[in-house]
C-alpha cells in the first residue's frame, strides 16, 4: 500500500507509479522517524532525470500550485511582507497540536462527523517544501488516491493527525512541523533534514471499518479463529482498495484486492448458518466484481470463470450470466454467449445493455459465417446452404486419407489429386489468413476458437504460421485424437 513519500514500485500487479524516492531496502515509517539509518538508489535517481525524478505535465503542476498556493495570497496584507511563506501561512491558521507542530486552515467544509478513529481513509494530497514551485509528493499528479488506516504507521504522523482532523469532502492546508514528520533526518535529496512540509489534503471518502488493521496484524494461523465481525471490516476495507483502484481504471491491482477479499472469506471458518448466508451475499459480488475486472483487461477465461463461480452462489444472477456472455462472445463462442446472454435478458428484460450485446453477437455470428460461406464457395465453385454446418462441407468437399486409399480411388487419377490436393491447402490457406484478419479488425473480439477435426496436421501448422504472422497467440490442447485450437490477442492469454 502507497503513503506519502514512501511508495511500492514493485507491486505484483506489474504496474508502478513514478518514482519519488527509491530506498535500497524498505525501512519502517515509526523507525526512520526515531533515527533509523536507509541507503537511497542512486542509480534510480540517476536514471529518472536526477532531483527531477517525476516528470509530469507542467499545465498540471500549475494548476495544483495555482489552487494550492496562490488562491492563498489573495488577501495577504502589508504586514506579511517580511514573513516567510510558510509564516504567513501559519498566521491564518488554527494549531492541531499544543506545540503548534501541525497547523490547519480549512479550504471547503467537510459533511457529517469528524472521521473516526481506526477508519480506513482515502485521501487527494499534494506535498510541498517551502520556495517549491512544484510538489515532492503528489496523489493527485499520480491520479491514484491514497488510501490507510488511522492510527496505522502508514503514514507520517502529522500527516495522520492532518487526516483525523476532517471531514467527508472537506479540503483543507496544512503545515507539518519536522517533529511529526522526517524529522532531523529528512528524506535527501528530496526532503532535507528539519523540514516543515505543506500539505493540500480533501478527504474522498472513509470507512469506519476500525480493527481491520487488527485482522491483518494477526499471524496466518490466528485468522481462521477471529471473530466474523472482524473479518468483514477486513474484507470491507480491501473492497474498498479495490474498488479505489477500479474507479481510477487500475484493473490489476483492483483485481487482485477483490481476489484478497475472496480468499479471506473462503479460507474463515464459518460457525453458523448466519455466517454462511452473509459469506455467500459478499461472494457473489466479489466474483461478479472480479469478472468485471477481467472483462476490463481481456482476460476472457477468467471472467467465465470468475461468473462461474457467481452463479454456482446465484444462478439467477443477470450480471454474471451478462458477463458471462460477453467472455464467450469474444471469444467468438457466439452461439454459448447467446444461450448465456439470453437467460441474462429473461431476468432483466429492460437492460439495455444486454439487448445490446445480444444485437452484437448476432452481427458477429451473422458476419463470421457470411464470410466462410463467401470462401467456402469460391474454394469448391459449388453453392453452399445458408445453414450449412462448415465440418460437413469440407468433410463432403475434401478427399480425405481414407478416400484416397479407397478401392475406387483409382492410379491413373493420384497425379490430378495431389494436384487438386495443393489448390485446396492454399485455398484452406487463403481462409485462415483473410478470418484471422477479420479477428485482427475486431476490437471487441479477444479470441476466436477453431474445430480441428477436419483438419490435417499440414493445415493447422499452416493456421499456427499465419497466426503468428499477425501476431498472434496461438494455444494448441490435445485431448485424446482431438487437437483444440484458440487463437488469441496477447493480452488474453489467461
Amino acid at each position: 500500500m502507497e503513503s506519502p513519500l514512501f511508495t511500492d514500485h514493485n507491486s505484483d500487479n506489474g504496474e508502478s507509479d513514478p518514482p519519488i524516492v527509491t530506498l535500497k531496502s524498505g525501512v519502517n515509517v515509526e523507525d526512520l522517524i526515531s533515527g533509523a539509518e536507509f541507503e537511497v538508489n542512486l542509480d534510480d535517481i540517476e536514471k529518472n532525470g536526477g532531483d527531477d525524478m517525476c516528470q509530469y505535465d507542467s499545465s498540471h503542476i500549475y494548476k495544483f500550485y495555482k489552487e494550492d498556493f496562490l488562491d492563498n495570497d489573495q488577501n495577504d496584507d502589508d504586514d506579511d511582507e517580511n514573513l516567510t511563506p510558510f509564516e504567513s501561512m501559519a498566521a491564518k491558521m488554527e494549531n492541531l497540536t499544543e506545540d503548534g507542530g501541525v497547523k490547519k486552515q480549512t479550504i471547503r467544509h467537510g459533511v457529517g462527523d469528524v472521521v473516526p478513529p481506526g477508519s480506513n481513509v482515502t485521501v487527494h494530497y499534494n506535498g510541498y517544501l517551502e520556495y517549491a514551485d512544484e510538489p515532492f509528493d503528489s496523489s493527485r499528479l499520480r491520479q491514484s488516491p491514497f488510501c490507510f488506516d488511522l492510527g496505522s504507521g502508514e503514514a507520517l504522523p502529522g500527516f495522520n493527525l492532518a487526516v483525523a482532523s476532517m471531514r467527508k469532502k472537506e479540503h483543507a492546508r496544512f503545515l507539518i512541523g519536522p517533529a511529526y514528520g522526517l524529522g532531523e533526518q529528512g528524506c535527501p535529496p528530496r526532503i532535507p533534514g528539519n523540514a516543515t512540509c505543506f500539505y493540500v489534503i480533501e478527504l474522498l471518502n472513509f470507512d469506519d471499518n476500525g480493527g481491520a488493521s487488527d485482522y491483518f496484524s494477526m499471524p496466518m494461523s490466528e485468522r481462521n479463529d477471529a471473530p466474523f465481525s472482524l473479518v468483514l471490516k477486513a474484507v470491507r476495507k480491501t473492497k474498498q482498495e479495490a474498488k479505489s483502484h477500479f474507479e481510477n481504471k487500475r484493473y490489476h491491482p483492483a483485481s487482485s484486492a477483490y481476489r484478497k477479499a475472496v480468499n479471506i472469506l473462503e479460507h474463515y471458518h464459518l460457525r453458523s448458518d448466519e455466517e454462511e448466508g452473509k459469506q455467500k451475499q459478499i461472494l457473489l459480488q466479489l466474483y461478479t466484481n472480479l469478472a468485471l475486472c477481467c472483462l476490463k483487461l481481456g482476460h476472457c477465461g477468467k471472467v467465465i470463470q470468475n461468473a462461474n463461480e457467481a452463479l454456482n452462489i446465484e444462478p439467477n444472477s443477470a450480471k454474471a450470466l451478462y458477463f458471462k456472455g460477453k467472455a464467450l462472445r469474444q471469444q467468438g463462442e457466439f452461439d454459448r454467449a447467446k444461450v448465456e446472454m439470453m437467460k441474462a435478458l429473461a431476468l432483466s428484460p429492460k437492460s439495455k445493455e444486454i439487448v445490446e450485446e445480444l444485437q452484437l453477437i448476432d452481427r458477429n455470428n451473422e458476419l463470421f459465417h457470411l464470410e466462410e460461406k463467401k470462401l467456402y464457395q469460391r474454394m469448391f465453385g459449388q453453392k453452399v446452404e445458408e445453414n450449412a454446418d462448415f465440418d460437413v462441407v469440407y468433410r463432403r468437399c475434401v478427399p480425405t486419407i481414407h478416400d484416397l486409399n479407397s478401392p475406387l480411388c483409382h492410379i491413373s487419377d493420384c497425379a490430378d489429386e495431389n494436384e487438386s490436393s495443393k489448390v485446396v491447402a492454399d485455398e484452406i490457406s487463403k481462409i485462415f489468413h483473410e478470418k484471422l484478419k477479420m479477428f485482427v479488425n475486431d476490437s471487441e473480439l479477444m479470441e476466436i476458437p477453431f474445430s480441428t477435426a477436419s483438419f490435417t496436421p499440414q493445415e493447422l501448422d499452416s493456421l499456427e504460421a499465419i497466426a503468428r504472422s499477425l501476431g498472434l497467440l496461438v494455444l494448441r490442447k490435445q485431448q485424446g485424437r482431438i487437437i483444440h485450437i484458440r487463437v488469441c490477442k496477447h493480452n488474453q492469454s489467461a
